[in-house]
């Protein structure tokens, strides 16, 4: 035991005699010159990268802006007290670092080309770059946290007293939303906007023949929606837009009880409307409304979920059975809705056992109970109909990513590991079939090969192929990794929003505009809107990840449990997608977080409520 405590007292003195040192005037003066250079060569660094460098902007102007306004003491980032700001901060400077990982790697290629001395210098110069970087993130980002922690931690909104009943804001917003999305949708996209899948999903509608590839329960939707349709019209147009209207519905009362909850909190009428706007003129909110895809109304689901239970333990509004059957009923819609909406409940549930388990037990039961009820309706009950769940591949997309990157760049692969590996896919094809992006190529050369059933059967086998392969060949893992998941959280990437052309079908569905003009100008307004630089941050899935992040540290700091308890569901939803996305940057299936934030961002600084 005598070498371990040796040991142990040898790393406490090399501490301390780094923290003195670090707390000396000499070293504050070079300090006071490394900050602002270091940060601004963070910025001229990342200036090639593939992101939305817009974003990049804003965060280091706010990092510059925020050191001015609080940087009074530069030996303050070296507190004791401050060592969480900047862990966090070293965190995101090393999460922008591997999104970019590109542009070190491209240094570092170029000088190993050369002569050794050139090739060291080389080296030397790379790590010197690197250590740059990290420290330029790391002051951008922990001079905002400090900033937000002695300004941002402490506002609370200012109450105010409204004559109008909240009811009536409710009618009035739930009819606007509902007038706005309806009318575009009537008069230029009519039936309503189907992409592939979609299409998909009536195709199994009208053929009798189901698949819980799409969520079933939403497949039953859109069915019992066209069957409503029927009624009225033999066209399957008109069967097809009461889904549509549906939608519009659903989204519409979504936004409107979001909007009149904040109402009921008394917050800055400037404030409520600026939300109302935000949900009425954002392009996807608009065009989501009538899209038939199972994200939209997912993420209300969400929305609904989060507002419901801030009602039931903020105490807002009277109707208490209300906001509990609200709850249960969204809780249901995000447990079928979404393949990831199950693993995200299970993890919201025990974040609420975490916080609220000894005050709420009912709400506890509540949620566990959906959760078994949802199970059964997802596995015994589709199983007792004969509806075919996802095949094994689907949930997969990230490990034969990894395992395809590596037979596309490495040539060192056992013969028994390239035997596994011919057994479930045309192994020769897939160096061509890889794409870093999206993994359904690879998806379907599993698919052709038709021998998936061997994966399940030999669970093992893969598993400990998956592993070797991970420890031998790390870096492949690493970036295979990176590349499929940093769309939600890095800064941004010019990928698929949102579409408002109908997928080619032979089922009779077509497009029908009413109104020529308005129709151009919604177009223009969906195709040009995430081209301009300065309204980027409104599509970066990475930023809405970052400010829900900074929402969660804000109720942190607050010691605000419900704050931070909210940010869960959604938290969870974008950590199912960093282990189980199929595409890197896929707008719709972060809608919910779009949804969400901005009413997370306004009851972060509300009034807290004891009893909560």
């Amino acid at each position: 035991m005598k070498p371990i405590i040796r040991s142990n007292i040898h790393r406490k003195t090399v501490s301390t005699r780094l923290h003195h040192f670090l707390l000396r005037e000499s070293f504050t003066s070079a300090h006071r010159v490394i900050q602002p250079i270091t940060m601004l060569s963070w910025l001229i660094f990342l200036a090639k990268t593939d992101a939305y460098y817009v974003i990049y902007l804003l965060i280091g102007i706010g990092g510059l802006f925020c050191r001015r306004a609080v940087n009074t003491n530069p030996k303050t980032i070296f507190f004791r007290s401050e060592r969480p700001n900047v862990r966090i901060a070293a965190l995101f400077s090393i999460a922008v670092m591997c999104a970019n990982y590109p542009l070190f790697e491209n240094h570092l290629t170029i000088s190993t080309t050369k002569s050794l001395l050139t090739g060291l210098f080389g080296h030397l110069e790379s790590t010197v770059r690197f250590i740059v970087i990290f420290l330029g993130g790391l002051y951008i980002i922990y001079f905002i946290l400090r900033w937000i922690a002695l300004n941002a931690v402490p506002f609370v909104w200012a109450a105010r007293n409204y004559d109008s009943k909240p009811m009536t804001l409710f009618l009035v917003t739930f009819g606007l939303f509902t007038v706005v999305y309806s009318s575009i949708l009537f008069l230029c996209f009519y039936p309503g906007i189907l992409p592939p899948d979609s299409i998909e999903q009536v195709e199994q509608i009208l053929s009798g023949h189901y698949s819980n590839h799409h969520p079933f329960y939403h497949t039953a939707v859109i069915g019992l929606c066209m069957q409503i349709g029927k009624l009225f019209s033999s066209n399957i147009n008109d069967q097809v837009a009461v889904y549509s209207f549906f939608s519009v519905l659903l989204m519409s009362f979504t936004f409107a009880y979001t909007v009149t909850t904040l109402y009921q909190l008394k917050i800055s009428i400037k404030i409520v409307t600026g939300v109302m706007a935000a949900y009425l003129l954002l392009p996807y909110h608009i065009f989501y409304s009538f899209t038939m895809w199972k994200d939209v109304p997912f993420s209300a689901f969400v929305l609904i979920f989060m507002v419901s239970v801030f009602r039931l333990l903020h105490h807002v509004g009277n109707n208490k059975s209300l906001s509990t059957g609200l709850m249960v009923l969204s809780s249901f819609g995000i447990c079928l809705f979404r393949s990831n909406g199950m693993f995200a409940f299970v993890i919201t549930l025990l974040a609420f056992a975490l916080l609220y388990g000894k005050r709420h037990p009912k709400i506890c039961l509540i949620l566990l109970s959906v959760i078994a009820f949802s199970w059964v309706l997802k596995h015994p009950v589709l199983n007792a109909r004969h509806i075919t769940q996802p095949d094994t591949i689907e949930s997969l997309s990230i490990p034969a990513q990894q395992i395809a990157r590596v037979v596309k760049e490495c040539d060192d692969l056992t013969e028994s590991q390239k035997d596994l590996i011919a057994r479930v896919a045309h192994i020769e094809k897939i160096p061509g079939d890889y794409k870093e992006y999206l993994s359904d190529p690879i998806k379907e050369n599993v698919r052709a090969r038709g021998n998936q059933e061997y994966i399940t059967t030999h669970k093992a086998e893969y598993l400990r192929l998956y592993v070797t392969l991970g420890l031998s060949h790390p870096k492949q893992y690493f970036q295979a990794w990176v590349e499929q998941t940093k769309g939600y959280w890095n800064a941004g990437y010019d990928f698929r929003q949102w579409q408002v052309n109908n997928m080619w079908n032979d089922i009779g569905i077509t497009r029908q505009v009413n109104a020529p003009a308005l129709y151009g100008i919604c177009s223009t307004y969906s195709l040009d809107f995430p081209k301009i630089e300065w309204l980027k941050p409104f599509v970066s899935i990475g930023l809405h990840t970052w400010c829900l992040l900074v929402t969660t540290y804000i109720g942190w700091r607050k010691k605000d449990r419900l704050t931070v308890f909210l940010t869960v569901p959604v938290i969870a939803i974008v950590f199912s997608l960093l282990i189980a996305t199929p595409v890197y940057s896929e707008f719709r299936y972060a809608y919910s977080l779009f949804c969400c934030l901005p009413f997370l961002a306004v009851i972060a600084f509300r009034r807290s409520a004891a009893a909560e």
